[in-house]
């Protein structure tokens, strides 16, 4: 997954630079806790996600021929969502218009939140003084 090797690099990043070790061991910490915490959601939402009734679950051949019967049954909510099937493996899920645009902006909504905490938390650490200058960091990588 793409978003855990970003945190692989972020930590290798983080533990090769031994001088900033004291200032970066409670922010590691923070990571590694947002790593489980993320490889934890992404688990639920595959369980999530694997619950559906049977109703819910259609071929693509079936889903083709039919498409208009699938689209009505969305718009009419006699289902939540729709599972498309190809060799009996979910290659697809279908929602309705205005369900996508309420995951869409909860989404948004968490990922401002998430903005806002680390700039919060970069702030935070500049009035707490636990930063170093740039030139540390490129005199440490010259060496």
């Amino acid at each position: 997954m793409p978003g855990n090797l970003a945190w692989v690099i972020v930590l290798a990043f983080i533990n090769s630079f031994n001088f900033w070790k004291n200032s970066f061991e409670i922010d590691l910490l923070k990571i590694k806790f947002y790593c489980i915490m993320h490889n934890i959601i992404h688990k639920i939402k595959v369980v999530i996600m694997a619950i559906f009734l049977e109703k819910e679950l259609v071929s693509s051949t079936e889903f083709a021929k039919t498409f208009g019967s699938y689209l009505k049954k969305l718009k009419s909510k006699s289902v939540e969502k729709l599972a498309i099937l190809k060799n009996n493996k979910i290659e697809a899920i279908l929602v309705s218009k205005d369900d996508y645009i309420k995951m869409k902006n909860a989404l948004n909504k968490l990922e401002e939140e998430q903005i806002k905490a680390s700039i919060k938390c970069g702030l935070n650490n500049v009035k707490e003084n636990k930063t170093h200058p740039i030139n540390e960091l490129w005199d440490k990588i010259d060496d």
